[in-house]
């Protein structure tokens, strides 16, 4: 066996590896926090537009349901050259949700 507290067989001992603490996890945890605010998350953001994803978290339908909406002509959504999927003004969404559900939506 080595002096420096190896196993001997070339394998690290996982007792040797420092553990994290707390303060570190909570910072982290309040860094990924930050960072969603500023992708738009908070609700200091005001949405101009909602995709598909987005629309169903808030209204708690699937994704599936909102495109069959999309089809049937219920709910108004434009692509945008470039980009993936389907795009909701904030108002068509607003107006969508509160006439076929019972949910406001900020913004």
């Amino acid at each position: 066996m080595g002096s420096r507290g190896s196993l001997g067989n070339g394998a690290s001992n996982h007792l040797s590896q420092p553990r994290r603490n707390a303060q570190t996890l909570r910072q982290r945890s309040k860094a990924a926090e930050t960072r969603k605010e500023r992708r738009g998350w908070g609700s200091i953001y005001i949405m101009t537009h909602y995709t598909i994803k987005q629309l169903s978290a808030a209204v708690g339908i699937t994704e599936a349901q909102i495109r069959r909406h999309i089809k049937n002509g219920y709910l108004k959504a434009e692509k945008i050259p470039g980009a993936k999927g389907y795009r909701v003004t904030a108002r068509i969404a607003r107006d969508w949700a509160s006439k076929h559900f019972t949910v406001q939506l900020d913004g």
